[in-house]
């Protein structure tokens, strides 16, 4: 038989395990809102960048802790800046050493595995690698024939893999080699991004490896898959978020469904992201980019409604509706990046013929 504290120490020790799991359930009834894990973008106008810089922006990227931009050629100050910079302290510092023009510029800019890569059309070179701390960029391969200009730039499996201008479209490099990825497709690539594992291309093509696949299609290391029935029309952009792949381009259907320029596949299904986005304007390239800052999805391009909102060119998506940002731009919307907890846009000749804009 037990002693008497025994008993009250039984007691006690069953009541605080009581306790602990009612206080457990009302925790699960009434949890405490997430805390988010990300620093949502903020502001009411848009103000111009570095005013004395005039060049027109192709494309933006956030790389060792700085905006950098790709831009044609342009003379500030009485010196030619060509192609590549960075942007830091209102100011706009050129990252590329040339005295003379040496072609197109840089159109777009990557960063994958932790390097800066670049694409365009130069003398010497169509993917370049930047060289950290230096203003060196280092052209990754040379293959005259082979390559003209560079749709798209992913890294798959330890290789470098990029869409050309001729068929069959879709490239891979390793160790200097440049190889087919599978037997490529019927059209070219706007697009490339890693998803769950494989390799997904996107563009105005409608097979893959010999397999229909209807404007967007995945590569597993071995064979072309189709992501369900596609879309009706071109991709043009790819994004990641909220743990599903969203793409953009000249489509109103996703999946046999309804989705006007704008669609999530998680890997089994597409949606729609609202009603979408619309435009008056026929035949146009509606969104231009998409940028994910946690659970905000910016989109721009030049369209006129987001969901069932008016808005001008850019709008933002939460990830249950649509909103505007900033009031709009009153000129079509370009390339996107979020630096320094601020949004920056380009493209848009918004405030004194600027290209390179900054939401405050």
């Amino acid at each position: 038989m037990d002693s008497p504290n025994t008993t009250s120490m039984k007691f006690w020790s069953l009541l605080a395990l009581l306790f602990m799991l009612f206080s457990a359930c009302k925790k699960d009834e009434n949890p405490e809102p997430d805390t988010p894990s990300y620093v949502p973008v903020t502001g009411t106008k848009w103000v111009e960048v570095d005013a004395a810089f005039q060049a027109f922006v192709n494309d933006l990227a956030v790389y060792e802790n700085k905006l950098w931009l790709a831009y044609d050629s342009v003379y500030k100050d009485s010196t030619l800046h060509t192609y590549v910079g960075y942007y830091e302290s209102d100011t706009v510092t050129p990252q590329f050493q040339s005295n003379v023009d040496l072609g197109f510029g840089f159109t777009r800019l990557y960063v994958l595995d932790e390097d800066l890569y670049a694409t365009g059309s130069l003398v010497g070179g169509n993917v370049f690698k930047y060289r950290s701390g230096s203003s060196q960029w280092e052209a990754q391969f040379s293959s005259p024939g082979v390559i003209s200009n560079i749709y798209g730039l992913a890294i798959y499996d330890g290789s470098l893999v990029f869409g050309a201008f001729d068929a069959p479209y879709l490239h891979m490099e390793s160790n200097g080699t440049i190889t087919t990825v599978g037997t490529g497709t019927n059209g070219r690539i706007h697009d490339l991004i890693v998803y769950k594992s494989d390799l997904i291309a996107a563009g105005n093509f409608t097979a893959a490896g010999g397999n229909p696949t209807n404007f967007i299609a995945r590569w597993n290391g071995r064979n072309w898959l189709a992501l369900g029935r596609g879309t009706d029309g071109p991709v043009h952009n790819m994004v990641t978020y909220d743990g599903k792949l969203v793409v953009s381009g000249n489509f109103v259907e996703a999946g046999g469904e309804p989705a006007y320029h704008i669609a999530a596949w998680d890997g089994e299904n597409w949606e729609a992201l609202g009603t979408g986005i619309t435009a008056d304007i026929p035949f146009a390239q509606v969104i231009s980019d998409l940028k994910v800052n946690g659970k905000e999805l910016f989109v721009s391009g030049t369209f006129n409604q987001a969901g069932t909102i008016n808005t001008s060119n850019i709008a933002k998506w939460n990830g249950e509706y649509w909103s505007e940002v900033g009031g709009g731009l009153t000129s079509p919307g370009g390339s996107m990046e979020i630096y320094q907890n601020q949004l920056y846009v380009v493209n848009a000749r918004d405030v004194g013929n600027n290209f390179f804009l900054r939401l405050e």
